[in-house]
């Protein structure tokens, strides 16, 4: 399925990017509630500094709603991203019940949980319109669920395309889950910021060293194509 090759290329994103003296990856299991019921953690989880929990979904918006801020044409695409977030909060809650047999609450029970969707296509949900408008459904889907919206401030969550995951994992990789992330949602109003805007302005250093992590892959498969914008980038530099 789409969606299961879309969290297999999401894991080899995590096998490229992440030290891995540094950075424990955890993949996808699952584990049982009561007899004949089980259910999955979610698609990756990242152990550092801090816990991150990754869900993968294909799901795409359409620009123009969000554009035009037309909160009729985006509502039901943003209940949509609603599920994706709640289902990563229900299952936050179950880690922190010591459910999972493969990652242990009580291991890392001091450290920082940030939930993180990541999309196969930017969702251009920035600026505080549209954030609004999904933090207000999220919410009242949360006192739907019971679940505690104090979880919204203890453990923001974040939306990230899968192009900006291989460039946010590079800088986690060099400088840590908490010290990124905690920026990104605790830090007055970078919640709103675009990842890719955020990790450019706050870590230049790290962002300067940031690779396309498979350039190797795209040779073997567009050859051509990489020797002729390998010479244009030679000419380009001669003449300067």
């Amino acid at each position: 399925a789409w969606g299961d090759s879309f969290e297999s290329y999401v894991g080899e994103v995590l096998d490229k990017a992440v030290d891995k003296q540094k950075l424990k990856i955890i993949p996808k299991s699952s584990y049982s509630i009561k007899k004949g019921v089980s259910r999955e953690t979610p698609d990756w989880a990242l152990i550092g500094d801090a816990v991150l929990f990754l869900e993968c979904k294909t799901k795409r918006i359409t620009v123009g709603a969000v554009q035009e801020l037309n909160f009729v044409k985006l509502g039901e695409q943003l209940d949509k991203m609603v599920e994706f977030i709640v289902q990563v909060y229900k299952a936050i809650n179950e880690y922190r019940k010591d459910l999972y047999p493969n990652l242990k609450y009580s291991d890392n029970k001091d450290k920082q949980i940030f939930p993180l969707v990541v999309t196969l296509e930017d969702w251009f949900l920035f600026g505080g319109d549209v954030l609004g408008e999904l933090d207000s459904r999220i919410k009242k889907r949360f006192s739907q669920e019971g679940l505690s919206t104090k979880w919204l401030k203890e453990m923001p969550y974040s939306i990230c395309s899968v192009q900006d995951l291989e460039k946010l994992t590079q800088v986690i990789s060099s400088v840590g889950i908490r010290k990124v992330l905690g920026k990104k949602v605790f830090d007055s109003d970078k919640n709103l910021w675009a990842f890719n805007s955020f990790l450019g302005t706050v870590f230049p250093e790290e962002y300067s060293k940031v690779v396309f992590l498979f350039e190797k892959d795209f040779e073997n498969i567009f050859p051509d194509e990489v020797r002729e914008a390998r010479k244009l980038r030679q000419r380009i530099s001669q003449s300067w």
